[in-house]
Parts: C-alpha cells; sequence; structure tokens
C-alpha cells in the first residue's frame, strides 16, 4: 500500500467519521453553537484511529475475494459506526 492510499484512506475514514457524528447530533438535536468541537474532534481521532486497523483487515478480505464494492462500503461502514460511537461518547459528557 502505497503512502498515497494511505492518505486516500485516512481522508475517508475521517470524513465518513465526521458525517456520522455529525448526522448524529443532529438527529438528537445538539445545540450547535454549544459543541466544543475541540473535544468533539479528540474523540472522533480516538474513535477513528481504533477502528482503522480491523476496517483495513475487513475491506482487505473483500478485495481478496474481488469484491471491491463490498470492501469500499465495508470501510465505509466501520467509520459510520465511529462517528456514531463518537458522537454518543461526546454527548455523554456534556449531558
Amino acid at each position: 500500500m502505497t503512502n498515497q492510499t494511505c492518505e486516500s484512506l485516512g481522508t475517508v475514514a475521517a470524513e465518513v467519521a465526521m458525517r456520522s457524528a455529525a448526522a448524529y447530533l443532529q438527529q438528537h438535536n445538539a445545540d450547535t453553537q454549544a459543541i466544543n468541537y475541540s473535544r468533539l474532534t479528540e474523540i472522533l481521532r480516538r474513535a477513528t484511529r481504533a477502528a482503522l486497523s480491523q476496517a483495513l483487515e475487513d475491506a482487505r478480505e473483500a478485495f481478496a475475494c474481488r469484491m471491491d464494492t463490498i470492501g469500499v462500503w465495508t470501510f465505509q461502514a466501520s467509520f459510520v459506526i465511529a462517528g456514531t460511537t463518537a458522537a454518543k461518547e461526546y454527548l455523554s459528557t456534556v449531558n
């Protein structure tokens, strides 16, 4: 895996996790004026890093079976879960 590929996957992971967290917070009527974005970012980074190894392994297994689309979806789904988990954790610290 090249450095460029790693960077691209990291960008995808972060973007998917952030979108997921934002959707969760919006769905739960979080006050966007009161959000501590530094704290939320810290939690998102931790959740994304924690999910990365398993997400890569799951995607590799799908790619090895020539199920490229499933590999991409699996990778992205891991970060939807990571983003949602991070948003839940964030809300639990402010409520």
